[in-house]
């Protein structure tokens, strides 16, 4: 500014320049860009690389396999691109927007970007983050409301509750020394994620062995999680510390191995499942926290974590009906989308399982090797579904599981009469692994219902089912021992 007060041109000229005139703020603008860049990057190529799956569903769209916090951030990201290109070019071809103007917001967001990178490695570094051995982590529980038009068999408000060594039921007992303790493994047909803590299977088992056997206090924790099969449960055995504790483990199995035979045409599906069960166990021993994948990338930091959790609690207490809770789950409605997947989808052939029933085999010897090292009575049960050739139309509308991709297109869904077979070779596999080695099993399949007064859908057991499911344990438990030598 000139000394009588008019106003110098060279200064006006510097103080309005463009952007794209002053080369280390535009390096600076384009830098900040890589952001939001780096994020769709990090997302949409994460698409390319196919989720684990237990053969139960078909893999999402494209769209739909990002998940809602991917969908998000996706979309703002793509607006902060977008936006700031049109800046760019306002600042270059219109010049309403002043590089002094940009300034201040430019430093605004790195320091955002500067403070979200120091709170992320505060938390990593935080002592907080060492986690005790859990497979649900102690104290946490969900509150859910299933919907009996499309659950028949389950109703009211259900309780799901994580005990204080990480398993689903009441705590581990005090004067443990006295009590037999038993944990149930298997999939989500063991966890009865959507019935109450009082109603699954294990807590009732718990309770009649009790009633039947009051001198000898029985303690039943339940170590079920969904989709979870053989080489999960012996990650499981081998991880959590309390299954060593026990003095038996109970496994309910075989639909989460036959799934994945389906899925992948008949191929080996050990490799894949090692590999997931590798996470899994890192899962456990994080104290249950589940498990981060490996892409996107930002779905595996800390701060990402702590705002889902943040979320997850706000929304149980603005609507708890909602049922959303720690787990994620709500109503249950995300069945009947899969449902109406299977009625869109044509029936297809199965592919040879012959390959799947060897590997299955190898699994059941591999759990029972690790029950002898720890020296644990193990039980195998076999799977019971609702399964049969002569379904009513209402009882196949209930139906979502037998996603198959025969390696033909397009891939498309089982007929229930080739799944019920291939199911029924599964449970004998493992009753003639059971023979040949000398192993405890129980056949649960000839004593369960193959309709809705045991089965809401394909094989997840409602109130009456996990009540028959308690009852035949209870009864073959209580004949013996150590159960039938404390009744002498």
């Amino acid at each position: 500014m000139a000394l009588n007060g008019s106003i110098n041109p060279n200064t006006v000229a510097t103080v309005n320049r463009s952007l794209v005139d002053s080369k280390g703020l535009l390096v600076a603008y384009l830098a900040h860009l890589l952001v939001p860049v780096l994020l769709v990057l990090d997302i949409v190529l994460s698409w390319a690389i196919p989720p684990s799956t237990n053969g139960i569903q078909p893999p999402a769209e494209w769209w739909h396999s990002f998940g809602p916090s991917a969908q998000v951030l996706l979309l703002a990201c793509s607006a902060w691109i977008i936006a700031g290109l049109i800046l760019l070019a306002a600042s270059r071809f219109v010049g309403i927007f002043s590089a002094n103007r940009i300034l201040g917001p430019l430093i605004l967001v790195y320091s955002i970007i500067f403070f979200l990178l120091l709170a992320e490695l505060m938390l990593n570094v935080a002592p907080g983050n060492n986690h005790k051995p859990a497979l649900w982590p102690p104290g946490r529980e969900a509150l859910l409301l299933p919907d009996p038009d499309f659950m028949p068999g389950v109703e009211g408000v259900g309780k799901f509750t994580g005990n204080d060594v990480g398993l689903r039921g009441p705590d581990f007992p005090v004067d443990s020394d006295d009590v037999y303790k038993i944990v149930t493994i298997g999939g989500s047909t063991t966890e009865g994620l959507y019935l109450d803590d009082t109603e699954e299977w294990s807590n009732l088992l718990m309770t009649g062995l009790n009633a039947e056997s009051p001198d000898a206090p029985t303690w039943v924790a339940n170590g079920g999680q969904s989709g979870r099969n053989t080489v999960d449960h012996a990650e499981l055995v081998r991880v959590l510390p309390v299954i060593s504790q026990a003095e038996m483990l109970i496994f309910l199995i075989g639909i989460n191995d036959l799934g994945p035979v389906l899925s992948l045409a008949g191929k080996s599906t050990q490799t894949v499942l090692e590999s997931v069960a590798l996470d899994f166990g890192n899962q456990v021993t994080n104290g249950g926290e589940r498990v981060r994948p490996s892409r996107p990338f930002f779905k595996r930091t800390e701060l990402f974590s702590l705002v889902k959790r943040s979320s997850a609690a706000l929304l149980d207490n603005l609507s708890p009906s909602l049922g959303v809770g720690w787990l994620g789950v709500g109503t249950g409605r995300f069945i009947e989308e899969r449902r109406q997947l299977r009625a869109e989808n044509p029936t297809v052939t199965l592919p040879d399982i012959q390959l799947g029933l060897e590997e299955y085999r190898a699994r059941i010897r591999t759990l029972q090797s690790l029950c002898d090292e720890r020296g644990l009575r193990c039980l195998y049960l076999t799977q019971p579904m609702m399964w049969r050739a002569d379904l009513t139309p209402e009882e196949d509308s209930l139906m979502w599981f037998g996603w198959v991709d025969n390696g033909v297109d397009p891939p498309g869904y089982g007929s229930i009469k080739e799944l019920a077979a291939a199911m029924d070779e599964f449970n004998g596999e493992l009753l003639s692994v059971c023979l040949e080695d000398g192993l405890e099993c129980l056949d649960l399949v000839p004593d369960v219902p193959k309709d809705t007064t045991a089965f809401y859908d394909d094989a997840h057991f409602n109130e009456n089912g996990s009540r028959i499911i308690a009852s035949l344990l209870t009864d073959y438990l209580s004949d013996n021992p150590p159960y039938i030598e404390t009744s002498k």
